[in-house]
């Protein structure tokens, strides 16, 4: 069968991921080619790659532009109507690309499609649902590490498509020139997103395909905020009606921030001076954002998994915010069958929520700021703590396993 789309693919220093990545590429490989784009790894990306995928030529940058500069130049090797812009930590089965060939297919005034991703190895945790796009001009992505075990609904016409995982028009990439090299990282997909839509294309999201990605793979969080901050400036300088007021707007949260002492002074300085180095110049066109409401914000990034009994038959999954506490859920594993003793309080009024065990819901439990103890008979594999408010926070000052039951 001849091939209607091309997956472009960026590695950095990819190695602990190659694998999977290779298992993916391969799984599509029937339907879809690849150019992969290396980002001047330092870490034997380049050869493992090779080794995984004989046959596979992968193109070096030779240095570090940054991720739309890399896509940049992997787009001009492309010569399929579609473009699966797939990030390396990210991947996409047969079939669910074949949904969104399809829906390219049927609507010539969609530049872009996009899946429903899940968070790696979490089938019930969104990790992107379409992109939202603040007042301040920063991407986020909806739906954000949220427990969702339920189907994703139908299709959305929304405001971008992300590029971890979206199908694009290759032509309309090639009319668009690209990414902006300007954004080294972070937040290039936005402003991709914008020209397309302010030339008229739409961008769905289509979520009876799915996608996995693994959330943070791709940097630290020091790291990524003084990229987020300065790519926010780049956008609200591009396509803002007041570009200073937009800087100042940036520089005066970061203050407040910092006053009300969420932010360290070191991390305020970089944040900062990142905001000052930004010097994009304007468009001619002027895009406003429109906030969505808080409970669509994204939610505070989980920790690295942690183990939470003594014994170490329970290990944390999505949803802790630190230490014990959880925001709406707390997913993890359990290593094997046992009782698990949790004493757990809300930070608020009484909250209601229930165990799934994987996406189905089972026992259910009532606590409130004076404290409540439960005790549930757990299957090895995964489950979930969930509040029916979403929103609540939950203090779990005790859990311990009593006995292992299988």
């Amino acid at each position: 069968m001849s091939r209607s789309t091309t997956a472009l693919v960026v590695t950095f220093n990819s190695s602990k991921v190659a694998g999977e990545l290779a298992a993916t590429l391969d799984s599509l490989a029937d339907r879809c080619g690849a150019v992969v784009v290396d980002s001047d790894s330092r870490d034997g990306t380049v050869d493992l790659l090779g080794r995984l995928m004989p046959g596979i030529r992968v193109i070096s940058t030779g240095v570090n532009r940054g991720f739309g500069s890399a896509c940049n130049l992997g787009l001009s090797r492309v010569e399929t109507p579609y473009t699966l812009l797939l990030n390396h930590d990210a991947r996409i089965d047969a079939a669910s690309l074949e949904l969104l060939e399809r829906w390219l297919d049927a609507n010539p005034g969609t530049a872009a499609v996009q899946p429903l991703i899940r968070a790696w190895g979490w089938p019930e945790v969104t990790a992107s649902r379409g992109m939202g796009i603040t007042g301040m001009y920063e991407g986020y992505d909806l739906g954000f590490m949220r427990f969702e075990p339920g189907p994703g609904g139908g299709p959305v016409r929304g405001a971008g498509a992300t590029a971890a995982v979206s199908l694009w028009r290759t032509d309309v990439l090639s009319s668009l020139s690209g990414f902006d090299p300007g954004f080294f990282m972070y937040f290039e997909d936005v402003d991709l997103c914008i020209r397309a839509r302010l030339r008229g294309w739409s961008l769905d999201v289509l979520p009876e395909a799915e996608a996995q990605h693994m959330v943070g793979v791709a940097s630290s969080r020091s790291s990524a905020g003084v990229w987020e901050i300065r790519s926010a400036c780049r956008l609200a300088m591009k396509y803002g009606r007041d570009p200073g007021r937009a800087r100042m707007a940036l520089l005066g949260r970061e203050i407040r921030s910092l006053a009300a002492m969420r932010t360290g002074l070191p991390a305020f300085l970089r944040r900062v001076a990142a905001i000052a180095a930004e010097n994009a110049g304007r468009t001619g066109e002027v895009f406003e954002p429109s906030s969505k409401p808080p409970s669509e914000l994204p939610a505070e990034r989980s920790p690295r998994p942690f183990r939470l009994d003594p014994g170490g038959i329970i290990v944390s999954g999505p949803g802790w915010v630190s230490g014990r506490a959880m925001r709406g859920y707390g997913a993890f594993i359990a290593g094997s069958g046992c009782r698990l003793t949790v004493d757990m309080e809300s930070r608020g009024g009484p909250v209601t929520g229930r165990l799934y065990c994987g996406s189905e819901p089972g026992a259910a439990f009532r606590t409130d700021s004076r404290g409540s103890r439960f005790s549930f008979i757990l299957g090895p594999g995964r489950h979930c703590l969930a509040a029916d408010d979403r929103n609540s926070v939950i203090l779990i000052s005790g859990m311990r396993v009593d006995e292992q039951t299988g």
